[in-house]
């Protein structure tokens, strides 16, 4: 998208917002509602954060003045995810923990909308959990994603939620340096989505790479990097370059300098040509490196 597009979106939110803000003019509630989530949403796509921000807390007052509980769990639950975006963590929290109780007081009419509601009470308490990750409440945020899981298993078809959770989970561990719990998880992720959900095992698959890369588990390291890209999965190209740079790295750290230099060689070509010259540079110096220890170790034997 060019600069013109942007701003034409941009240009488009604010009409929105300002019609939104006429209907409430008007005592035209709900119209004005509609018109500041449309704002929302194209303030959210063109990055402009703050204009996010201000019309979600005028949608969060409108919901609260119609008593309507759905919108104001929704409006808080994006505000929470907002400020995670901006890392104010406990300010996150305090919106995900309003949300919580907001989505708890909304009385279903039917079964759609109980199933509704429950998805929203699982999806508010994933990322429940992640702000008291965050906050470095580990035992809080395990019950949250515990939750979750429970709420996602009783409703039919949540199977990439509950992947989802998974990962959340493992990511928890893999932050404090738990790594065998983490690989308990990203492997229970991969078993999960392995026959419906191949971007999502191609992930776990990743995620396993680099743990087994950190612990020293080479060879393990290697065999899911590749395992990773023998998957197919439509991940992005700059993903499978990570994937041929990370099998370089464990094949370097086995000392197995040749395929070192034909992964490191292939995570190149692509970041020729998707990611530009920051990814390029950084396999460049790579290479140079392994070539280095290549031509050291032939001259020693």
């Amino acid at each position: 998208m060019n600069q013109k597009q942007h701003n034409a979106l941009v240009s488009l939110a604010v009409t929105y917002l300002r019609t939104g803000d006429s209907q409430v003019q008007t005592h035209d509630l709900q119209s004005a509602t509609k018109s500041y989530w449309q704002a929302i949403l194209l303030f959210r796509n063109e990055g402009q954060t703050t204009q996010e921000i201000e019309t979600l807390e005028k949608a969060l007052s409108l919901a609260l003045t119609l008593k309507d509980v759905k919108n104001e769990a929704a409006s808080l639950n994006d505000l929470g995810v907002t400020y995670r975006k901006l890392k104010e963590f406990q300010k996150a929290l305090d919106c995900f923990e309003q949300a919580l109780q907001a989505i708890r007081q909304f009385i279903d009419s039917d079964a759609r909308e109980f199933a509704s509601r429950r998805e929203s009470e699982a999806n508010i308490l994933n990322n429940l959990g992640r702000a008291h990750g965050a906050l470095d409440q580990p035992q809080l945020a395990y019950e949250c994603f515990q939750q979750a899981l429970s709420i996602y298993r009783l409703l039919f078809g949540q199977q990439q939620q509950i992947t989802l959770t998974f990962f959340n989970l493992a990511n928890l561990y893999r932050d404090r340096c738990e790594y065998g719990q983490a690989i308990e998880w990203y492997e229970q992720a991969f078993s999960f989505a392995n026959d419906h959900l191949p971007v999502e095992a191609a992930f776990a698959l990743l995620n396993l790479g680099d743990i087994f890369l950190v612990t020293g588990d080479y060879s393990r390291a290697a065999s899911h990097y590749q395992q990773a890209r023998d998957l197919n999965a439509l991940i992005p190209q700059c993903e499978i370059a990570y994937a041929w740079v990370g099998q370089g790295k464990a094949y370097e750290e086995l000392s197995q300098y040749e395929q070192a230099t034909s992964c490191y060689q292939q995570g190149l070509l692509i970041y020729q040509q998707v990611s530009g010259s920051q990814g390029e540079e950084s396999v460049n110096n790579i290479l140079d490196s392994v070539r280095q220890k290549a031509f050291y170790k032939r001259l020693i034997m």
